[in-house]
């Protein structure tokens, strides 16, 4: 996987993040959107073990879809870039097929990292 400013931003910024509750969806309707997903024009895909990492630059934003063996599969993380009144911010929000307490806590692996790398960025 190779290293995208896209990706430096959505995940190393140490921007604040909102978190959108999670959907749970059919397993149809999740394959569909997954279609719709890395099937589009503007995307760029790149795989790892666990995840294909789709990004639409022009949207910024970076779709994480499991792939099987990941402990959230079937699954997608979106993470965007939003303006939340003065400030850039990034949107997270999640669809699964698997058992929302799974979902939970990959989401909540994320807003760890998240703070993590925000508490390196803003000093009280």
């Amino acid at each position: 996987m190779k290293s995208t400013a896209l990706l430096t931003l959505l995940f190393g910024s140490g921007l604040s993040s909102i978190e959108i509750p999670f959907k749970t969806l059919s397993k149809e309707a999740l394959t569909l959107m997954i279609q719709e997903i890395v099937e589009n024009q503007a995307s760029s895909v790149s795989h790892n073990p666990s995840l294909k990492i789709v990004e639409l630059e022009k949207e910024s934003t970076i779709y994480l879809i499991t792939q099987p063996g990941h402990f959230a599969h079937p699954s997608i993380l979106k993470r965007s870039i939003k303006k939340l009144e003065h400030e850039n911010c990034v949107e997270v929000a999640g669809f699964t097929v698997c058992d929302p307490d799974t979902m939970k806590v990959w989401m909540t692996q994320f807003r760890e990292q998240d703070s993590v790398i925000r508490s390196t960025f803003v000093k009280d």
